[in-house]
């Protein structure tokens, strides 16, 4: 990661860097689940093939994420310029929303929605405070079912299960699953999904490009969407759309999943 979530990079008096490597890395490494193959609500399954234990995962979800970063010296969790974000993956529909809320410099605390629809390959993303909006293609033009079940599967590489781990940051101990993927333009990149393994469920995301950064997941529900829950995401509702010529938006989602 070039450097550490520079959200700056949606003001176009400071856009000099990446608004989200790391975001959209963990983040999105949220929406193919790696480890288990839900089937409806509320069920779980466990893999045959290979040593991976049952937690709980979901297809179709909706989940809240806090952004930290570790102290190793006073070993403490801080949040990250009061970062959130709020995430709706739907393999059904092969979409995904993002609102991302955070302290941006020279605006104060602000929201960020960014909505891919993966059967028409592009990518939207909007300030609502500022009436901005713009789209562009999708970077990682895939379908979300497939690339579900390839994460799923221990034979194709995507996910290696590292087994149970105690870490500094946490207070129980944790089923550890590394998700490598190769992203076009960026080489392999991999992250670690954390899960109690009491409750079995998702509970930390860490990126190995930076281990200062602990995402925290308070809530994680399976959950099955309809059209009105991404109404009114792309462009097309704004009345006097924006275009923000120094903004690297390319860039700013090469990380998507």
């Amino acid at each position: 990661m070039r450097s550490l979530f520079v959200v700056s990079v949606f003001l176009a008096a400071t856009a000099s860097a990446n608004i989200n490597s790391f975001l959209r890395t963990a983040f999105k490494s949220i929406s193919p689940q790696t480890v288990v193959n839900a089937e409806p609500v509320h069920t779980i399954q466990t893999l045959k093939d290979g040593d991976w234990p049952t937690v709980h995962t979901y297809e179709n979800f909706e989940l809240d994420a806090v952004v930290n970063t570790w102290d190793p010296t006073t070993k403490t969790l801080t949040q990250y310029k009061n970062m959130t974000m709020n995430q709706k993956i739907d393999t059904r529909g092969n979409r995904e929303l993002t609102s991302m809320k955070s302290d941006i410099p020279n605006l104060g605390y602000t929201e960020i929605i960014t909505y891919v629809d993966f059967t028409t390959n592009v990518l939207y993303q909007r300030i609502p405070d500022l009436n901005i909006c713009n789209h562009m293609d999708n970077p990682v033009p895939w379908n979300l079912t497939q690339f579900f079940a390839a994460a799923q599967d221990p034979k194709r590489g995507l996910t290696q299960y590292l087994g149970v781990q105690q870490k500094e940051w946490a207070t129980h101990d944790l089923h550890a699953f590394n998700l490598t993927l190769d992203v076009k333009g960026k080489g392999k990149e991999s992250e670690v999904l954390y899960f109690c393994t009491k409750t079995l469920d998702l509970k930390f995301i860490t990126v190995d490009s930076q281990p200062t950064v602990v995402v925290q997941i308070p809530r994680i529900q399976e959950k099955l969407f309809t059209d009105d829950d991404f109404k009114g995401q792309d462009c097309s509702t704004q009345k006097t759309p924006h275009f923000i010529k120094d903004i690297d938006f390319a860039r700013a989602h090469s990380l998507l999943f």
